[in-house]
């Protein structure tokens, strides 16, 4: 598909490299009785690029975890493909050593370590409608620019599996490991907003609609699901600067389970606080 040169313009760079701080973390909640969240130290993200081919990796920044809170053990993978009118995303990450600051078994406002260990992986795939005047690959992939700001709605598909696993007291009902998983088609909207200089600000928010399964009870459940992204950016002609917020939150609905709350909610962050991106 060819782009109008007044609407979007590519930048003919071969090569590219990006330095990022990044910041991530995981919560899970679960109705009045408790919420729990990772402590994961900041990273540097460092990657490069030679026409299609890219690689990524991020390495942790020592001394950045919150030191008044547990410091929790995981790994994040994540992965996108972002094509001319379409993105495909996928992501795994595994969470194990939470803390929890406002459960109230004891009813005391207190910070402790619990035992709580979770998987989460997905697998997206998002139809941008809009293509002729809307590039997210100018947002994301940051290969070219718009000249006029724009939107576009978002069609979509999503799978998505989840395992949550605690032997602590602190949090009954999931002492033994619990199995989700759901699908569901995906909407929602994207818009660039354009400033002088080089500016843009982009917002993308795409939810879904995702009946699925306890594999432990073979019973239904319901968990809708919501992904706002944002990102603020500045092009230049070789040179472009980003910072995002990148949330996945999704909400499960379950009442047939006697001792326990009849929804739980998972959220997960990813924060770049600030990238750079040099291309040759």
């Amino acid at each position: 598909m060819s782009y109008s040169q007044e609407e979007i313009i590519p930048f003919n760079n071969n090569w590219t490299i990006s330095l990022s701080i990044n910041y991530h973390f995981i919560r899970f909640d679960q109705e009045d009785l408790f919420g729990c969240r990772g402590n994961k130290p900041l990273d540097m993200g460092m990657g490069i690029r030679y026409k299609k081919i890219a690689l990524n990796f991020h390495i942790e920044l020592p001394f950045s975890a919150e030191f008044y809170n547990p410091t929790s053990d995981s790994f994040d993978l994540n992965f996108d493909y972002i094509g001319e009118n379409f993105i495909v995303n996928s992501y795994f990450s595994r969470y194990h050593s939470f803390f929890i600051n406002n459960h109230q078994i004891t009813e005391i406002l207190s910070v402790s370590e619990v035992d709580l260990d979770i998987l989460s992986t997905g697998l997206s795939y998002r139809w941008v409608l809009n293509s002729e005047t809307h590039s997210l690959k100018g947002v994301y992939k940051l290969d070219r620019k718009q000249t006029i700001s724009s939107g576009s709605p978002i069609l979509g598909f999503g799978i998505y599996y989840h395992s949550i696993y605690s032997s602590d007291e602190k949090l009954p009902g999931y002492e033994t490991k619990q199995h989700f998983i759901y699908t569901g088609p995906l909407a929602g909207f994207s818009y660039t907003w354009l400033f002088g200089g080089g500016m843009f600000f982009n917002t993308n928010v795409v939810g879904g609609i995702n009946p699925g399964l306890n594999g432990n009870e073979m019973k239904f459940v319901f968990i809708p699901s919501l992904f706002p992204d944002i990102t603020l950016g500045l092009h230049y002609k070789t040179w472009s600067f980003t910072a995002s917020l990148d949330l996945k939150i999704f909400l499960s609905l379950q009442s047939y389970q006697v001792n326990s709350a009849g929804w739980n909610n998972l959220s997960k962050f990813n924060i770049t606080l600030f990238k750079i991106t040099k291309r040759f």
